[in-house]
């Protein structure tokens, strides 16, 4: 009998993949690119990243808070009129808009008046994470399946949701893993053993892409 192949998840967060290279696409010729990322605990800021594509001459850099994925407005304050109710406005975006509004209207459900609440833009990530964390930029490694899509920062990303994919027992080490893990943060139907194969051939395509 064949002894079953075993994973164990160390809880390495998501985001440690995303350390040193990430491949990507640059959002204004399509060639494919790099975002270098290193991080730093004890500098400020902590992270430090650039991309420069060598068609274009697009260059990005944390240093100057550069980002195009999809950001939010958001804001708080009470209701003007009765003060009732807080009035919580929040306005999405696929990437940061020319001229964000200062302030957005918010109907109060309790006396039905309207209040200009101000607001600030913050980063967000979409629901399925396909975008590089550092600047929002697509992703090089992705592929559609029946389920969903695909992804990965980087062969060593992908080696470790192949290792987990294909395995027939995973397991957890315990007590560094957490909610923060990136297997903790995998969407459901990646983990379902139904799906095994499919998504274990997808992630095999991808690392003919490297």
């Amino acid at each position: 009998m064949t002894a079953p192949k075993r994973f164990l998840a160390t809880g390495e967060p998501l985001i440690s993949f995303a350390l040193g290279e990430v491949q990507v696409l640059c959002p204004r010729c399509q060639t494919p690119g790099i975002v270098q990322a290193s991080f730093d605990k004890y500098r400020t800021p902590r992270w430090h990243n650039r991309f420069s594509c060598t068609q274009c001459g697009m260059a990005l850099s944390s240093e100057k808070n550069h980002w195009l994925g999809p950001v939010k407005l958001q804001g708080r304050r009470p209701c003007g009129f009765c003060g009732h109710k807080w009035l919580m406005p929040c306005r999405h975006y696929t990437s940061p808009p020319a001229s964000p509004p200062e302030h957005l209207t918010a109907t109060c459900p309790e006396c039905q008046h309207q209040t200009e609440v101000s607001v600030v833009m913050s980063q967000t990530l979409p629901q399925d994470r396909c975008i590089d964390p550092h600047f929002g930029l697509p992703l090089r490694l992705t592929t559609p399946t029946r389920h969903g899509t695909v992804w990965a920062y980087n062969p060593r990303h992908l080696d470790a949701l192949y290792g987990y994919v294909s395995a027939d027992l995973r397991e957890k080490q315990r007590p560094t893993y957490s909610n923060y893990a990136l297997f903790f943060v995998l969407p459901k139907w990646m983990k379902l053993a139904k799906h095994r194969s499919e998504i274990a051939k997808a992630l095999l395509k991808l690392r003919t892409m490297c």
